[in-house]
């Protein structure tokens, strides 16, 4: 499967089953897939929020002062715990929350 990159050297496609585009600022703006375009909203560089093609939030994601706590997907929630005050993946462990 063909990789293509831009000028940046950031993904912008996987052969032709995924295509993506940036933002001026290096961030990720969207994907497309079979499924259709996810557009990535972010606070600052943090993500917060991806939607659908009409509006709909698809994954949220909640920060907190360590950084990264949850992220939200359809009837999903994952959350993650700092062990080393890391922020936000180094040092992250997945948790259930049951």
């Amino acid at each position: 499967m063909a990789l293509s990159f831009d000028p940046e050297n950031r993904l912008t496609s996987v052969g032709t089953v995924m295509m993506a585009g940036y933002r001026a600022d290096g961030l990720r703006a969207w994907k497309e897939t079979s499924s259709g375009r996810i557009y990535f909203l972010y606070d600052g560089y943090d993500l917060v929020c991806e939607l659908d093609s009409l509006g709909n939030v698809v994954a949220a994601q909640t920060f907190g002062a360590n950084g990264l706590v949850s992220r939200h997907e359809n009837s999903d929630s994952v959350f993650y715990t700092s062990t080393s005050g890391a922020r936000p993946r180094s040092g992250w462990t997945r948790t259930s929350p049951f």
